[in-house]
């Protein structure tokens, strides 16, 4: 009887979706997954298909690192900038550095066919409050610790705040972006 009540859910499930934008219907699997968390993951290519959600980090030099970000199906591009800007201060702090400055920066959408995942990748540079000039905007890590950190490790995981970004992040996908151009405002370039 399980069976048969479990095929009928299922076949009315489907006749009611069938009208359904694409978005819609993989949107309303969206609430068993969760915004991104600072949560680290192992460095993967960023270019291969499926990287795990979280941030990581490679070392270039001594005072610079590219710094990435990869947020889920329900994270928006904002949250996963904010959770790269996050790690670059936390790892700037355990080095012993008070600033750092962002040399560049990239923010795109891995799209899939039922997956839409933004992914922001920074390569930031360490040191001290005197050594860079003023014409370099510099972020204090203190300052972005304080600031992001209690949005990073309690995004919006409401139903309508999750379905929004997926469907944000599918249409996006679906309308043919493939790059997305970070905020200037969110994120200070040096230059």
């Amino acid at each position: 009887m399980a069976k048969i009540c479990a095929a009928v859910f299922l076949a009315g499930a489907a006749i009611v979706l069938s009208g359904c934008s694409p978005e819609a219907k993989a949107g309303l699997r969206s609430w068993a997954f969760s915004p991104t968390t600072y949560q680290e993951r192992s460095w993967l290519n960023l270019e291969a298909d499926g990287p795990a959600t979280g941030y990581g980090d490679k070392q270039i030099d001594d005072k610079t690192f590219v710094i990435n970000s990869v947020g889920s199906e329900v994270t928006t591009v904002a949250q996963a900038q904010d959770l790269a800007l996050v790690h670059s201060a936390k790892l700037g702090k355990s080095r012993g550095f008070d600033r750092f400055i962002v040399q560049r920066s990239r923010a795109e959408m891995r799209c899939s066919l039922h997956h839409a995942n933004p992914v922001v990748e920074l390569t930031v540079r360490y040191g001290a409050e005197n050594d860079f000039d003023e014409a370099k905007a510099s972020y204090s890590t203190d300052e972005v610790i304080s600031d992001l950190m209690p949005k990073v490790q309690r995004p919006d995981a409401s139903t309508t705040a999750k379905e929004t970004a997926y469907v944000a992040n599918m249409r996006f996908c679906r309308s043919g972006g493939t790059n997305q151009i970070v905020d200037p405002d969110r994120i200070k370039v040096s230059g």
